[in-house]
């Protein structure tokens, strides 16, 4: 909602657990972010639309799931507080998610769709789920981050200034022709990777 009038950061506190029909976050011009003790429980969906910027700082059991479209969500403040979702993770029409988490912490919500998935912290990141990333773009800056699922992971793109681990082979499925950046000090601990069939002819790898 960007009908308040004011400051540009607005924080909600819940100290309560609340079902709601559903909760949408139609901001562009406003920042949100959700911390206190309680949360968003029951079954209904969590939206994230308008370009705008929420940060998710604390836990929330909802089983709908999220959707991020067009604008950026954030788990974790990334000074003490991590946060928490259930349910899957949708990016649609480019969409982010940002995990800025204060300690380690491991991800039980699969992630599909197309945009972004971003690790800002020096700390890992453990996907659990059985993710699609084919169409999203994979960043890590500073941590770590592990796909701890048999199978092998595809993703479009990797940016990398941290660590990426998987359990077994990553597969680079965009159609860019660098689809792997890795800055100096990363390190990539993966059986094999591989290109495939939509990476174009004169694909290379970018190291910065």
């Amino acid at each position: 909602d960007d009908t308040l009038s004011g400051t540009q950061n607005t924080n909600i506190l819940l100290n309560t657990t609340v079902n709601p029909g559903g909760t949408l976050f139609n901001n562009l011009s406003y920042n949100y972010s959700l911390a206190g003790s309680g949360g968003i429980a029951g079954t209904n969906a969590i939206f994230v639309s308008g370009g705008g910027h929420v940060t998710i700082a604390n836990t929330n059991t909802t089983s709908g799931g999220v959707q991020v479209t067009s604008g950026t969500l954030q788990l974790g403040d990334g000074a003490g507080k991590n946060g928490g979702l259930a349910g899957p993770i949708t990016l649609v029409n480019g969409g982010a998610f940002v995990v800025a988490n204060s300690v380690d912490q491991t991800l039980a919500s699969p992630i599909s769709g197309t945009g972004n998935l971003i690790l800002n912290s020096p700390n890992t990141l453990i996907l659990a789920a059985s993710n699609d990333l084919s169409h999203v773009a994979v960043t890590v800056n500073g941590g770590t981050m592990s796909n701890s699922v048999a199978g092998g992971l595809a993703v479009s793109a990797l940016n990398l200034a941290g660590t990426f681990k998987s359990r077994d082979s990553l597969m680079f499925s965009g159609t860019t022709n660098s689809p792997l950046t890795i800055l100096q000090n990363s390190v990539i601990d993966t059986p094999a990777m591989i290109f495939l069939a939509g990476a174009p002819n004169n694909t290379y790898i970018n190291f910065n």
